[in-house]
């Protein structure tokens, strides 16, 4: 992991991996007793590194039309079931254009970000909370009504764009493979991809349909 976030090829971390793994067989001893801490290790080998595949801004549109498809269904199927309007509030408004931008931000510092994940994962776990915190504050506090649509077709809006930000982003991810770098050796240059990385791959974009599912049992279970 240590290799991986400093940027360095596939090809060489599984050579690198392979030559671990020679010396520990042939001196009996496992990698922590003959390397020490990975981390110092990997540090110490000095890799070279490769510029890290850059996101295009494009491809951030179906994350952003998926995510305001969510927060518009989940907030307006309420309304739908008990007959009321869906106001949209400034609150609202906010709220989306933070998400938006939160992903953006993602997207341009991924590396810090799971750098940050991997040392400290209960103080991004705070942060990330924080994060939700201040989202959550935001759509309470800022309630100044922008306009007054039907239940059925905020709903219907949402629902759309939640469907096509998915679609949108698993076509994506199909086409543009710009992130692909499997960790392969150059005795063995090719490892098929197998199922389960597959479903890793494909399974970020499916979290908020699935998501939204819940909402709305949830609402539909507790719902008066």
């Amino acid at each position: 992991m240590e290799l991986r976030l400093a940027d360095v090829p596939g090809r060489t971390i599984g050579d690198a991996l392979v030559e671990v793994g020679s010396h520990c067989a042939e001196s009996g001893e496992t990698a922590s007793e003959a390397l020490g801490d990975p981390v110092p290790y990997a540090r110490s080998l000095d890799l070279p590194g490769q510029e890290p595949p850059e996101l295009p801004v494009g491809g951030l549109v179906p994350w952003a039309v998926q995510a305001v498809g969510l927060l518009l269904l989940t907030t307006s199927f309420p309304a739908l079931r008990s007959g009321h309007p869906v106001d949209l509030t400034t609150g609202d408004l906010t709220v989306a254009g933070l998400l938006v931008a939160s992903m953006a931000a993602l997207g341009r510092w991924s590396t810090p970000v799971l750098r940050a994940v991997a040392i400290h994962p209960f103080l991004t776990w705070l942060a990330m909370m924080g994060h939700v915190a201040v989202l959550v504050g935001v759509f309470l506090l800022l309630d100044g009504v922008v306009a007054r649509v039907p239940g059925a077709l905020a709903v219907a809006v949402g629902a759309a764009a939640l469907l096509v930000g998915t679609a949108w982003a698993l076509v994506g991810m199909h086409r543009d493979r710009w992130a692909d770098d499997p960790i392969t050796t150059t005795l063995a240059p090719e490892r098929p991809t197998g199922p389960a990385m597959e479903a890793l791959r494909y399974g970020a974009a499916l979290l908020a349909p699935a998501a939204a599912v819940l909402l709305v049992a949830v609402d539909l279970l507790t719902g008066v």
